[in-house]
């Protein structure tokens, strides 16, 4: 299935399974190796099992086979910050966002960590808190089903909402990164405040990056309804110049405060940003 015909999937949980899926089966090593477990108990060896797994010295005390269970630790306290300002409304950026941010929650849900969702606009806001459940997992995504992008951006509650998250969270940040950069520079600041870690997703359309082959006529601010006059032959080279500079400063200031950095295209395959998460995962442990 391509990337169209998966993001055009009317139930979210439905793409999210399939993008992790697609994404474990092109590893060639577990993502889960190396994470921090407990043993737990044991159980009846059973035909498929692992033979890694056989506790030999039961074995040689009751010669029987009998397997190691293992107990997955809460590793992790991640959430998930959505952008829910109406510039995400444009092409596939919204549908890639939600998929990207509902595949991200199955990953970790699937890895025993704890995921919550801050999603928000100047006129609307949702919060869940980060639970390991799997009917956190279920409300998390029929959350993320009834959301629609409207408004602008306001940092101001963003910024009052990181003071309540813990210390050494995970913060995984989906936005297109418009907006005022000195406004982007402090938000930033305060995601890292506590010691915690931050992955942004700066999900974009081919078409913004290069709108060449738009036609002639206005172009439109998607967040003030703001309307310009626009010939793309003349202003095309000064709108990718102002682009690469916001870009650019927005990467800086990510990689200052030693964040992680992602464009994520909305014709790029969702499976390659997940293997990217898997290994930046393996080494915080």
């Amino acid at each position: 299935m391509n990337l169209q015909e998966l993001l055009r999937l009317p139930r979210l949980p439905v793409r999210a399974r399939l993008v992790v899926e697609g994404t474990l089966a092109g590893l060639h090593r577990s993502p889960y190796h190396g994470f921090s477990v407990q043993f737990s108990d044991h159980r009846p060896f059973v035909p498929g099992d692992a033979i890694r797994f056989v506790d030999w010295k039961v074995y040689a005390r009751r010669e029987r086979l009998y397997i190691k269970q293992f107990e997955e630790e809460t590793n992790l306290r991640a959430y998930l910050l959505l952008d829910l300002s109406r510039s995400m409304d444009y092409g596939e950026k919204w549908e890639y966002a939600r998929t990207l941010a509902a595949a991200l929650a199955l990953l970790l849900h699937l890895q025993r960590d704890a995921v919550g969702l801050y999603a928000f606009s100047d006129q609307q806001e949702e919060l869940l808190p980060a639970r390991v459940s799997r009917a956190h997992l279920h409300r998390l995504w029929g959350v993320l089903e009834g959301l629609r992008p409207r408004g602008q951006l306001a940092f101001p509650m963003l910024e009052r909402w990181l003071t309540h998250i813990p210390r050494r969270s995970v913060l995984f940040v989906i936005s297109d990164g418009w907006g005022p950069l000195e406004a982007w520079t402090r938000a930033l600041r305060w995601m890292t405040g506590g010691r915690r870690e931050v992955l942004f997703f700066q999900v974009v359309t081919p078409l913004e990056e290069d709108p060449s082959s738009l036609p002639p006529g206005q172009w439109e601010d998607l967040e003030t309804g703001v309307r310009l006059p626009v010939e793309p032959s003349r202003w095309i080279s000064r709108y990718r110049e102002a682009l690469n500079h916001h870009r650019e400063q927005l990467r800086e200031t990510l990689y200052a405060r030693r964040m992680e950095f992602h464009v994520a295209r909305t014709d790029r395959p969702l499976e390659e940003l997940l293997s990217l998460v898997l290994l930046r995962r393996r080494r915080w442990f």
